[in-house]
C-alpha cells in the first residue's frame, strides 16, 4: 500500500465517517424490507445516526473529508428515502439542489459557514422536519407528503441563501 493511501485510510476511516457512510445503505435496506410502524421507527433511528456521527466527530475531532462525507451521505439518504417512499419528483429536486449547492461550495463560490443558521431554516430545524416527513409517510401518506413538501421548500430556501447578496453581507 502506498503511503498516501495509508494516510487516507488512517485519517478517514473514523467511527463518525463509518456511521455516515452506512446511513444511506441502512435507509435503503429498511425502505425495501419494512412497512408501516416498523419502517417509521426504523427511519427515525436511521435519521438519528446523523446526530450520532456529529457527536462522534466532535468528540474525536473531525477528519479532513468528514464534513464532505457527512454531506454526501445526507444527500444520498434523502434521495433514497424520497424515491423509495414514492416521491420521485422530490427526490429529483433534492438531487439537483444538492449537486448545485455542493458544486458551489466546492468551487469556493460561497461559504456556508458565513450564513446565519439561527433562523427557522437552521440545519437542526430542517433535519427535524425531514426526519418527521420520512417517519410519518409510512403511517399517514398525506401528512408525510405535506411535511416532505415543506422540507423541500425549506431545503430550496436554504440553498438560495448561498446566492443572496443581502444574506452574504449580514
Amino acid at each position: 500500500m502506498t503511503k498516501r493511501l495509508e494516510s487516507i485510510i488512517k485519517e478517514e476511516i473514523t467511527p463518525a465517517n463509518l456511521v455516515s457512510l452506512l446511513r444511506p445503505i441502512a435507509a435503503y435496506i429498511g425502505l425495501k424490507k419494512l412497512k408501516g410502524k416498523e419502517l417509521s421507527i426504523y427511519l427515525g433511528a436511521v435519521m438519528l445516526t446523523d446526530v450520532l456521527d456529529g457527536i462522534l466527530a466532535r468528540k474525536q475531532g473531525p477528519s479532513p473529508l468528514g464534513g464532505h462525507i457527512d454531506r454526501i451521505s445526507d444527500h444520498a439518504t434523502e434521495v433514497i428515502a424520497y424515491s423509495c417512499l414514492g416521491y420521485p419528483v422530490q427526490a429529483k429536486v433534492h438531487a439537483v439542489r444538492d449537486l448545485i449547492v455542493d458544486f458551489t461550495l466546492a468551487m469556493g463560490w460561497a461559504d456556508e459557514k458565513d450564513k446565519p443558521r439561527s433562523d427557522p431554516y437552521s440545519k437542526t430545524a430542517y433535519a427535524s422536519l425531514k426526519a418527521a416527513a420520512f417517519m410519518l409517510t409510512p403511517l399517514n401518506r398525506k401528512a408525510g407528503n405535506a411535511l416532505g413538501l415543506l422540507a423541500t421548500a425549506v431545503s430550496l430556501e436554504r440553498a438560495l441563501e448561498l446566492y443572496d447578496p443581502v444574506v452574504q453581507n449580514r
